[in-house]
């Protein structure tokens, strides 16, 4: 679930994981950097196809020696290079204010509500894609909801092939994986409602929008496996989008909520490149100082072009 409460309750879990960080940045980041600068000029930018556990590993904040990845290069990640080269065939995602936004569905449980959720939702449509439709609970009273966010105000829309071409699909809600079950992933919905990553990969088969960014935990994590895994944004990648913004861990709602509204200042408002757009966003609210903040902003990952 999206974490209500800080970044982290258990002070272990950024410790724990600036010390992976801190060990993949001597045995992977830095040599490969290092090789990087000694033959070729300028910056990289990096598509990792990373297998079994370390499909869990945030490379782009990786860091050591007051050198940090993020600051040196672009990441993308990609589930298979066939993926990969099938995603680098399609269109650049058009710049556009047309798409979907569902922000803090009513699961029907009160401590399920994700107010900063609602809140980033509502700026995000507002700001760069009020022509689209607006689902969930809005925190801004001049966003009007066309739906409370139920399975099928995904599935409908992403159905309608031959509508409006499609630009963009936010989802600012609860992710869950699992694995046991008919559905290795799913988004809470509202009226405690799902819709797993396989029905998404079917539905999309109608309209692919261009981005899909997934503000929800967990949602380039996998309940059964890694390897061509039915991740929620591998998923979407799958069905036709060409870029996807997925979490790789329980992410926090308020830091979640800032690094979202930045990544879409970015991509819609300052034309960035969709990897450049989050990689900038993260940077802005990184504390280079302290590296047991991570749980606050590394745990988004770019995937596509």
């Amino acid at each position: 679930m999206r974490d209500l409460g800080a970044a982290s309750e258990d002070a272990g879990v950024g410790a724990n994981l600036a010390e992976a960080c801190r060990a993949a940045w001597t045995v992977a980041i830095r040599p490969l950097l290092d090789h990087w600068r000694s033959s070729r000029p300028g910056e990289p930018h990096f598509v990792l196809v990373p297998d079994g556990a370390l499909a869990t590993v945030p490379w782009h904040a990786a860091h050591g020696g007051g050198r940090w990845a993020i600051d040196e290069a672009s990441f993308s990640y990609i589930a298979s290079g066939r993926l990969l080269v099938e995603a680098a065939r399609r269109p650049e995602p058009a710049r556009g204010d047309v798409g979907l936004v569902i922000g803090n569905p009513d699961t029907g449980v009160a401590s399920q509500a994700l107010p900063n959720a609602g809140a980033e939702a509502s700026t995000i449509f507002r700001k760069h894609y009020a022509s689209g439709r607006f689902c969930g609970r809005p925190a801004d009273p001049a966003v009007v909801a066309a739906g409370p966010g139920l399975p099928g105000d995904v599935l409908d829309w992403l159905a309608a092939s031959g509508a409006e071409p499609a630009t963009v699909l936010h989802l600012a809600c609860h992710g869950v994986i699992r694995a046991d079950g008919p559905a290795s992933s799913y988004l809470l919905l509202a009226e405690g409602t799902q819709v797993s990553a396989e029905e998404l990969l079917r539905a999309a088969s109608g309209r692919s929008p261009g981005l899909v960014s997934l503000a929800a935990c967990t949602t380039h994590r996998a309940g059964r496996a890694y390897d061509e895994a039915v991740t929620l944004s591998t998923g979407f990648l799958v069905a036709g989008a060409t870029t996807a913004i997925g979490s790789l861990w329980p992410v926090p709602d308020l830091e979640t909520a800032h690094l979202m509204v930045a990544f879409h200042d970015n991509l819609a408002g300052a034309g960035m490149p969709p990897h450049v757009a989050l990689r900038e966003a993260q940077r802005a609210i990184r504390d280079p100082a302290d590296d047991t903040t991570l749980t606050h902003w590394a745990g988004f990952v770019h995937l596509g072009r």
